[in-house]
């Protein structure tokens, strides 16, 4: 009987992978499951917490006014203004064009007056399948059968995490971050896996060029630009080449003065805001003596009244934007004094990060919203596929002592094979240690860019960075453990100067 049931798994092993080969199938799989959780009823979004003002403002948007549930459900429709629009450079962003293509498919196809986010939600799925059929392809190249599939559907169950994928159907940047992320470290993959400089130079091309986009989307990425640089360093090892490492080198140098005069070229609206809420929602919570810390950095320590305070406190005995508080306070501060301010208070920094790392882990079940009225409320907390966020959210330890750990255990994996490497005459596994410790880097500075950015506020939603690198550094270690690209011998040493470049199977 179980020879028969064998017999009967090989017939049909053979069409199976020709119609679902490995890539293929994970695209198929992630398609669905994003479908169910964002376009077919009960529709599953984020709700506003308060960040949508500007970004409706500047796109020709508005809120349902006198809606007194606006803030508890996801609203998954808005007015289109009918007239002219006075604030489209109130919020300049890379995320408006993406909007404005939203806008211009929903007003084609549904209508001119009443946008539904489902629009900018679609274009987001398509754009987040393109760039994680890029990422399967390098984290299965040169694998078939059983090993690829693995790889793939451990990415699926990765990627299709209810705390990434959800944004989706919001005006956040998350998913922005997220589908950049993914794009960023595929064609550092593709990039490594070719023996063409021309071809090396398209996909570390792409990679600069992410790094480019992803400073029109936040700010919050220019603490994160040096981590992404020490990434790129490996593709400039890698290429063989005097005018290609050259070119190499001009695009990586480039990107810092870039980021400087973009940054000229507008100004940042919610910087008040920030500055004042990172202090009093974030550093003198978490002080025991904030009126002593603040005038350690020349700030009057009178302020200290102000903790826990919001900037756009409705009962505040001063108002935020008054000549006293924007003189004694808001001018006193930068965001220079504020990572100053954190460095020399580790233990407050630590306090922090602890209270935003255990509210992300122990929100994993409750991630999403349902519009009101499309379940009955005690079904409102059920969401299709939510099953990647609950079992993380179960399983990742709830202390950042963890994260260091972690961070050891990849160090010394890829530093081993980096010295083997060298040792055997091959730079590719000193170009890999460059990427893959560059994301540690960023996982980190993922940590601290919120609380100096914005405190505590919303600092589950804006540390998701670091989930989404931690995920991807998994499937890292995942695929090169099945490439012996970890403890790598000649044989392997080898295999990765053949010449030829074939692609797996999609």
């Amino acid at each position: 009987m179980f020879v028969k049931i064998k017999e009967r798994i090989q017939e049909l092993k053979g069409p199976f992978e020709k119609w679902f080969p490995p890539i293929r199938l994970g695209i198929i799989l992630l398609g669905i499951i994003l479908s169910i959780l964002l376009f077919i009823p009960p529709i599953n979004g984020a709700v506003d917490d308060g960040s949508y003002n500007l970004i409706l403002r500047a796109n020709g948007l508005r809120e349902y006014t006198n809606n007194a549930d606006y803030f508890k459900y996801f609203v998954p429709k808005f007015p289109i203004l009918q007239y002219y629009n006075p604030d489209t450079d109130v919020y300049l962003s890379l995320q408006n064009i993406l909007i404005q293509a939203a806008i211009l498919l929903n007003k084609i196809f549904y209508s001119t007056q009443i946008f539904d986010i489902r629009f900018l939600s679609a274009i987001y799925v398509v754009l987040f399948l393109i760039g994680v059929r890029q990422l399967f392809k390098g984290l299965t190249f040169r694998l078939r059968g059983f090993k690829a599939y693995m790889i793939v559907l451990v990415g699926v169950f990765l990627l299709s995490d209810t705390t990434y994928t959800i944004y989706f159907n919001s005006f956040y940047i998350e998913p922005l971050d997220y589908i950049m992320v993914i794009y960023f470290v595929a064609f550092g993959l593709r990039a490594f896996q070719q023996s063409d400089p021309q071809k090396i130079m398209k996909f570390y091309g792409g990679q600069v060029f992410v790094v480019f986009l992803l400073m029109f989307v936040s700010r919050q990425i220019a603490f994160l630009l040096g981590a992404f640089c020490f990434c790129l360093i490996g593709g400039i090892v890698f290429i063989k080449g005097r005018k290609w490492k050259l070119s190499a080198i001009i695009l990586v140098s480039s990107l810092i003065p870039l980021s400087v005069y973009m940054g000229s070229l507008y100004s940042n609206p919610g910087y008040n805001e920030n500055i004042y809420q990172s202090m009093t929602l974030g550093a003198m919570p978490a002080s025991k003596e904030p009126g002593k810390d603040l005038a350690k950095i020349q700030v009057d320590p009178q302020n200290e009244m102000l903790r826990g305070t919001f900037y756009s406190e409705p009962y505040a005995i001063v108002s935020s934007d008054s000549s006293t508080i924007q003189q004694g306070f808001i001018d006193e501060l930068s965001y220079g004094k504020l990572i100053l301010y954190y460095i020399k208070h580790p233990t407050v920094t630590l306090n922090l990060l602890q209270m935003g790392l255990e509210s992300k882990n122990s929100t994993r079940e409750d991630v999403s919203a349902f519009e009101k009225n499309a379940v009955k409320q005690s079904d409102e907390n059920k969401v299709f596929f939510q099953w990647a966020a609950g079992i993380k959210g179960l399983i990742l330890p709830k202390k950042i002592g963890f994260y260091g750990l972690f961070a050891i255990l990849v160090i010394s994996l890829y530093s081993v094979s980096m010295v083997r490497g060298l040792q055997m005459g091959s730079k590719l596994y000193l170009s890999i240690w460059f990427m893959n410790i560059g994301l540690l880097m960023i996982m980190f500075l993922s940590f601290f860019a919120p609380i100096i950015v914005s405190g505590e506020t919303s600092i589950t939603r804006q540390l998701m960075m670091t989930s989404v690198i931690l995920d991807i550094l998994v499937l890292l270690v995942l695929s090169d453990s099945i490439h012996h690209n970890i403890w790598i011998n000649k044989e392997t040493v080898l295999l990765t100067k053949m010449k030829g470049n074939n692609e797996n199977e999609e």
